[in-house]
């Protein structure tokens, strides 16, 4: 029998950048670039003071030892559950655990946490959510990896709200449990300001098309999008990727600017991933948007949308196939909070000033990716 769920993703809270106001929810933007490690930092102090209850969801969690930086997380959970703290953790898992996640799994197992692997063929879950005494929510970009927490660029946002950790809580419990044909309810656009809600994706749902194409449609004047991965399918019109990409033109050809900055391709990507995006940045270009390739040498992992200097949405979410329409997913959608805005544009910024503006293009899997084409 199946079970059918709605997630109450519709909550709307009045905002205040960083300042609570009323009974709703206080957000730091927490933004990690090269040896400004922002989340790690934040995870950590968090965690050591937990009293209650740990949950997490993530794509990927490892240990490195005793001391090495990026350990600290798993380390102050391990610590959370040695004081009497019930600590449950969800992990992705590709294909065999690579020794550094199976050293995770093993501290915080003998620490007495509930360890679980996700092992869905079908749709991974890809979400990085951290919700502690139900009180506290750690959403975003950012998985417990070296180069996540450490040589990356990555966008996660803090917020301390019960009302909107019940929320993403509610989406734990569901994988958790491996409930099957969940759904995510949210508020219908149009939206009044400021607004402020969960982006709740389940496994083979298009919450992220449902949510992000109206607010791109709405720009005035700008839209800025810092993106891990991208991909343009000729044979699947329907993809939600291919409909968030033809947004994109939308708002550029009615004068918006609109200006993308992708991952450049590291020496650890694979080259199916790397010339995809190329591909999908080629596409953007020619139909008017500005694209730039971070520089080599640093990860651009983050995935933030900005509208109009005032609308902001921080989530898990590459723009491909498999992650609009199969994965696990989670985010913030923050409406009308210019402050917010302000300080993501900041990191958009400074991305943007040190990437490349050309986009070099593959032509076949094989060849190796050189400057092909150079298309600005």
């Amino acid at each position: 029998m199946l079970y059918r769920y709605a997630l109450h993703a519709g909550l709307a809270l009045a905002l205040l950048f960083s300042v609570v106001f009323g009974w709703a929810a206080t957000v730091t933007p927490l933004l990690t670039e090269a040896n400004l490690p922002a989340y790690l930092d934040a995870v950590v102090e968090i965690l050591n003071g937990a009293e209650s209850e740990v949950l997490v969801m993530i794509s990927d969690l490892r240990y490195y030892g005793t001391g090495v930086p990026a350990s600290a997380p798993a380390e102050a959970l391990a610590q959370a559950s040695l004081r009497g703290v019930d600590v449950r953790v969800h992990v992705n898992l590709w294909r065999e655990p690579w020794e550094t996640q199976e050293d995770a799994r093993l501290l915080l197992e003998e620490a007495g946490a509930v360890f679980r692997w996700w092992c869905d063929p079908d749709a991974s879950l890809h979400a990085k959510v951290l919700i502690i005494d139900r009180r506290w929510v750690f959403v975003g970009s950012t998985h417990w990896t070296w180069n996540a927490m450490l040589d990356s660029v990555q966008t996660d946002l803090l917020v301390e709200s019960p009302a909107v950790a019940l929320q993403f809580t509610e989406l734990f419990e569901l994988l958790w449990e491996e409930e099957p044909d969940v759904v995510a309810t949210h508020p219908e656009s149009p939206w009044s300001e400021p607004l402020l809600f969960p982006l709740l994706q389940p496994p083979g749902t298009e919450v992220h098309l449902e949510i992000l194409r109206p607010i791109i449609a709405s720009a005035e004047r700008s839209v800025e999008l810092l993106v891990y991965r991208m991909a343009r399918y000729s044979g699947m019109w329907d993809s939600p990727s291919n409909m968030l990409i033809d947004a994109l033109t939308e708002a550029a050809q009615r004068g918006v600017s609109v200006r993308v900055v992708l991952e450049g391709g590291e020496a650890f990507m694979d080259e199916t991933t790397v010339r995809a995006t190329r591909e999908a940045a080629a596409y953007l270009v020619l139909s008017g948007v500005d694209v730039r390739l971070a520089p080599p040498g640093e990860t651009m992992h983050a995935k933030c949308l900005l509208v109009d200097g005032r609308d902001s949405v921080v989530t898990s979410a590459n723009w491909s196939h498999y992650s609009l329409a199969r994965h696990a997913e989670a985010g913030l959608v923050v409406l009308g909070v210019p402050e917010l805005a302000r300080q993501l544009q900041g990191l958009f910024d400074r991305v943007w000033a040190r990437s490349q503006p050309e986009i070099p293009v593959a032509m076949d899997i094989g060849a190796p990716l050189g400057t092909l084409h150079q298309l600005v």
